[in-house]
Formats: C-alpha cells, structure tokens, sequence
C-alpha cells in the first residue's frame, strides 16, 4: 500500500524488484487498462511506477485514483511523491493536505509533508508540521531530528539543540544526529561538547565529510591546529573538490608555519573556486608575510 512508503527517495533495489515481479505476475498494467473505473487498479499501477521513480508514468494513474475516489488516502500521499518527483511541491501539498485530512494522525504522512514544507522554504509552516507529528507520535528520532533541523533554519539554535540530542538519546547510532547535535552545540558556543559529537559521528562513518569537516572546525577553533590539518586532509581525499576544505586546510598549515603548504592549498582554493574572496585574501595575507620575512 503506497501510505507506508517514503516519498522523497527510492526504495531498496532489492524491495523493488519484487514488488516488480508481483506486480508483474499478478498483471497489475492489464487491470488498471482494462478497469480504468477501478481506483484501486489505477493506484496499484501508479504506486509501481512511482515505486520504480517513474513519476511522469504514475502521474496520470494517481490521479485517476483520486478523481475515481476523492477521499483515497494512499491516491493522495501517492501522489503528493510523485509531484515532488516532478519538481511540482507546490501541487503536492495539496495532496499532502488531502491525505491528512482523510487520516490526520498518520504521523509519516505528516512528516513528509513537513519536510516538504521545509524543502520548500516554508519554515515555519513545517515547524508546526513536526510539532503535530511529535505529539502524535513522542521519542521518535527522525521527528526530533526534523523538528530541530527546522528550528536551525530559522536560526533558533537554542531551541533546536534539545532536539537533536532526544535524536542522539533515541538513536546515538546515526552520525547525522551526531553532526546536528555537534552544530547546534557548537553555533552556541560550546565547542568541546561539540567536537565530542562530531568524532562520534566519524567513529560511526569515517567517510562522512560532514563529520570531518565540522570536527576540523572545532579543532581549529580550539587552536588544535595539526589534529585540524588532519581532519581537512581526510575531507579532501573524500572530496578533492571541495574549495572550503582546501581553504581552511590552508589556515591550519599557516598556524602550524607550513607556509608553502599553506600557500598551495589557498592557490587550489582559488582553482576550484575563482571568486572566492576568504582565500584570496588569505593567499595575499600569506604572500606579503613571507615577503616581509625574506
């Protein structure tokens, strides 16, 4: 059934090939052909495809569903994913709307239409989305993690930090809750706790350039510079491509005297990244330096 699925990403490989299969086995594209009257029919074949990311084939079976159907609540969330596939969030909100309408206390239904909201710009609006969720459904770490990472959007830092650490006590295993209890914490200034989050969350991932790059900082603002240096060297083998990692690796070497270093890395800043204005001003700080030194 379509309203226990998640909208904004695929499922498993392996899930859906089944579903295929079954679907395939059971004939499901004949029915909903032969019995377009069917809702039930229309949404089953709008589901597999929307299942297999094939949202501008489901569009159109989805919505025979909800028209057949009007109250239809798995038409409705089916098709509130399918406009976001589309890049249509605005019209899957009124999808969303519906479905929460026919079954207001389906908490997955709320949360995504809550990240929606968020993805959309609408902040506020689902900030009190993730509310309604978390009431229906308390300690549960993908809303407190949702609710939080909307109270940071609206810069409410002290408010948010709560909730990414209900995230961490329900869930300590994820490194995305580690990496948004280390930035909450660390934006309000508590930097040592902060760090403590961020190699948590390496020790969890060690390929997360969130992770590495955020301890790097903390390290940084700590005047760890070497253990810095080390964390912005690991990002950028992740990620060769990232400008700000070259940049900041350049400002741990400066701290440490590694100037040529420094210099190379604020030069590949500026490769990668043409305008950006904190390393050329770093780069030209560094060059006037070693002048002065000569």
């Amino acid at each position: 059934r379509g309203g226990s699925q998640k909208l904004l990403a695929p499922p498993p490989t392996g899930v859906v090939e089944k579903e295929i299969a079954a679907f395939e086995k059971l004939g499901g594209r004949f029915i909903a052909l032969c019995e377009p009257d069917y809702p039930e029919a229309q949404f089953n074949l709008g589901n597999f495809l929307f299942r297999q990311f094939r949202p501008a084939e489901a569009l159109e079976h989805c919505e025979a569903a909800v028209r057949l159907r009007p109250p239809y609540f798995d038409a409705h969330f089916v098709l509130a994913g399918v406009l976001v596939q589309l890049g249509r969030p605005e019209d899957a909100l009124t999808h969303f709307e519906a479905a929460l309408k026919v079954r207001p206390d389906y908490v997955e239904a709320r949360q995504t239409y809550a990240e929606t909201l968020v993805h959309m710009g609408r902040v506020s609006e689902g900030l009190a989305q993730f509310e309604e969720a978390l009431r229906l459904q308390p300690r549960n770490a993908a809303l407190e993690l949702g609710l939080g990472s909307a109270l940071a959007e609206l810069q409410r830092w002290d408010e948010a930090a709560p909730h990414f650490a209900a995230a961490v006590e329900l869930k300590p295993d994820s490194p995305e809750n580690q990496v948004a209890l280390g930035g909450a914490l660390g934006r309000l200034g508590r930097v040592g706790e902060a760090a403590e989050h961020f190699e948590a969350a390496v020790r969890l991932d060690p390929d997360s350039i969130a992770a590495r790059y955020n301890l790097g900082n903390a390290w940084f603002a700590q005047h760890r510079f070497a253990e810095a240096a080390e964390q912005y060297g690991a990002v950028i083998r992740l990620r060769p491509e990232f400008a700000e990692a070259h940049n900041n690796l350049g400002n741990a070497l400066t701290q440490l005297r590694r100037f040529d270093e420094a210099l190379a890395q604020y030069e590949e800043t500026l490769r990668l990244k043409p305008d950006f204005a904190p390393a050329r001003n770093n780069l030209a700080r560094l060059q006037a330096l070693q002048a002065r030194s000569r």
